[in-house]
C-alpha cells in the first residue's frame, strides 16, 4: 500500500492486506533559515573600544521571539536562526533582526530574512569611548577670560558716564 506524497505532509501507513489500512497525514510546517553576519567600519578596531561579543536578537512580526545569536570573532562575526516556522495561522512571518546597543558605535541593519542580514557598526567619532586629546589648558581659562571682559565692560561704562556727567557740569 502507497499514497503520493502530499507537500508539507508526511505520511504513515498502519495495517496490512487482513485487515484495513490506515494512512495518517502528518503536517510538517515548513520552516526557514535566517543567516546573519556583523561587520565593523573602525579602521580595524584602532581606538580599541569594539566588544569582545554583541547579541543579535530574533523578531517575528516585530515582535521578540525570546532568540538571540552571540557573535564574536570565534564564530567570526556570523550565525544562523534555524528550523523557524515560515507560517503562523497559515500567514507567512515576516522576520527581522535588532541588535543590543553597541556603546561608541552606530549601527545599521541591511538585508531580509530571504538573503539575510548584515549588521554594520561604524565607530562613532563623539562617542566618549572614543580616546579624547590630551588636556592642554587652553580651555580651562575660559570663565575668567568672560568675567575679566564684564567686569572691562563695566568699567569702560561707568566711565564714559562719568565723563558725561563731568562735562555737564562745567
Amino acid at each position: 500500500m502507497s499514497e503520493t506524497s502530499v507537500d508539507g505532509y508526511r505520511t504513515e501507513i498502519s495495517g496490512s492486506e487482513r485487515s484495513r489500512y490506515t494512512i495518517t497525514n502528518i503536517h510538517v510546517p515548513e520552516t526557514v533559515t535566517i543567516e546573519g553576519a556583523k561587520t565593523w567600519d573602525d579602521n580595524n578596531n584602532k581606538a580599541g573600544s569594539r566588544p569582545d561579543k554583541i547579541t543579535i536578537r530574533l523578531l517575528a512580526d516585530g515582535k521578540d521571539t525570546g532568540k538571540s545569536l552571540v557573535l564574536n570573532a570565534d564564530n567570526k562575526w556570523t550565525g544562523s536562526f534555524t528550523e523557524l516556522d515560515e507560517y503562523k495561522n497559515g500567514k507567512k512571518v515576516e522576520y527581522s533582526i535588532s541588535e543590543d546597543s553597541v556603546s561608541g558605535y552606530k549601527t545599521v541593519i541591511k538585508g531580509d530574512a530571504k538573503t539575510g542580514f548584515t549588521v554594520t557598526n561604524t565607530k562613532d567619532p563623539v562617542s566618549p569611548t572614543y580616546k579624547k586629546s590630551p588636556k592642554t589648558g587652553d580651555g580651562s581659562n575660559m570663565a575668567l577670560y568672560f568675567w575679566m571682559m564684564l567686569i572691562s565692560g563695566a568699567a569702560m561704562a561707568f566711565l564714559l558716564a562719568a565723563m558725561k556727567r563731568k562735562r555737564r557740569i562745567r
